[in-house]
């Protein structure tokens, strides 16, 4: 089923990051999310920085609205979760009506001999150019381009494979800056990238335009 989330576990967790990223950058302990920033990023290139020198930070909507009255109702009320195979809901999502997917540290199957078990297929990436917004679209909510595919993995295997895949399908491959840096569509940090920074490995990110 596809459901709405009560004011519980993943709002309260959006919450603590935002209370706790922005009382407290100094904490040594690490939280199980967090909000991006260049600082907190071993691998940091500069990336997240403009052209004029400016440096690119997250900024997320408060969890509640303080000029309401019912400070109960949440900002977050447009979130849905499906507890199950995500692939198998995309199957059944109308054509040409989401303006991004965003896929994050997938389980890389590195093994050649698994590469059938990968999320990312052939069949896969066809199914979601199919749902996401064209160029041609009138209902373009994507300052006039295409709907976008987001990755980030900490496997080169898996990222490889996937650009592979991309170059045979529909999909042309963004510069991740200004409107495609990370901070736009991967503004926290998961406990599986801190996981791959503790393990000496970089995230890896990659965006595509559907075409």
């Amino acid at each position: 089923d596809v459901h709405k989330p009560s004011i519980g576990l993943i709002l309260s967790r959006i919450d603590k990051a935002i209370n706790s990223s922005s009382s407290d950058n100094n904490n040594n302990t690490t939280e199980q999310y967090n909000l991006y920033t260049p600082e907190k990023d071993p691998f940091n290139d500069d990336a997240s920085t403009e052209e004029d020198g400016t440096t690119i930070t997250p900024t997320l909507p408060p969890l509640h609205d303080n000029n309401n009255d019912n400070n109960e109702l949440p900002l977050y009320s447009n979130v849905r979760i499906f507890a199950g195979d995500g692939i198998k809901l995309l199957y059944s999502i109308p054509t040409s009506s989401l303006s991004k997917v965003i896929i994050t540290f997938p389980d890389p199957w590195y093994k050649d001999r698994h590469k059938e078990f990968r999320i990312l297929q052939g069949h896969t990436l066809d199914d979601i150019h199919r749902v996401l917004l064209k160029k041609s679209s009138s209902n373009d909510n994507n300052n006039n381009g295409g709907g976008q595919l987001c990755l980030a993995t900490d496997h080169p295997v898996f990222q490889s494979w996937v650009l592979k895949l991309t170059k045979e399908k529909k999909f042309r491959q963004l510069p991740l800056s200004n409107n495609h840096h990370r901070t736009t569509w991967l503004p926290v940090i998961s406990k599986y990238e801190q996981k791959g920074w503790e393990e000496d490995r970089p995230t890896l990110l990659t965006c595509w335009e559907a075409i």
